[in-house]
C-alpha cells in the first residue's frame, strides 16, 4: 500500500512539473502585427503605444541580431505583452519570404512617412494616433537598456 501511495505522489509531482514547465513565462509568445491600421486600432482600443520596427529579416544582420537578442528575450516579451502593440514592417529580399503586394505597398508607404532614410533596423515608438514619440537606439542589443528607452519615451 505504501508503494502505491508513493507512486501516486511521484506521479503527481512529475505531472505537476510538466504542467508548470508548459506554462512557464519563457514560453511566452508575443504577437507582431504587419498591418498599420490594425495596430493603430488596437493601440486606441487598449490605450497603448505602438512599437514599430522596420526590418530586413532575411538580409539585414543588425535586424536579425535585434530579433534574436532583444525581441526573443523574456524581459522584452513580458514588457511588450503588457505595455505595447507590436508592428513589424518587414522588407525581405528572398523570394521565399516575399510578402503580398498589398502588405508590400503598405510597408513602402509607411517607410516614406516614417523611415525616408531607409534605415534598417529602425525602431520607433508611436502614440496611439501614429505620432512619433521617439526612435529607440538598438546599437548595443542590450534588452534592459532597450526596454528602459521605451519606458522613458512612454513617461513623457
Amino acid at each position: 500500500m505504501q508503494n502505491f501511495t508513493l507512486f501516486k505522489v511521484l506521479r503527481n509531482i512529475i505531472v505537476g512539473g510538466i504542467f508548470l514547465v508548459s506554462f512557464h513565462p519563457a514560453n511566452l509568445e508575443i504577437t507582431w502585427l504587419d498591418d498599420f491600421q490594425k495596430a493603430q486600432a488596437l493601440a486606441q482600443e487598449q490605450n497603448k503605444p505602438i512599437l514599430m520596427v522596420f526590418s530586413g529579416s532575411d538580409w539585414c544582420k543588425p535586424c536579425i541580431l535585434l530579433e534574436k537578442e532583444v525581441f526573443k528575450n523574456q524581459l522584452f516579451q513580458q514588457f511588450a505583452q503588457d505595455k505595447l502593440i507590436l508592428l513589424k514592417l518587414d522588407f525581405p529580399r528572398r523570394r521565399k519570404n516575399e510578402l503580398s503586394s498589398e502588405i508590400k505597398i503598405q510597408h513602402e508607404t509607411l517607410a516614406e512617412t516614417y523611415n525616408p532614410e531607409g534605415a534598417f533596423p529602425r525602431v520607433m515608438l508611436l502614440d496611439k494616433s501614429g505620432k512619433i514619440l521617439g526612435i529607440i537606439n538598438h546599437q548595443s542589443n542590450q534588452t534592459e537598456e532597450f526596454v528602459n528607452q521605451i519606458k522613458s519615451l512612454m513617461d513623457h
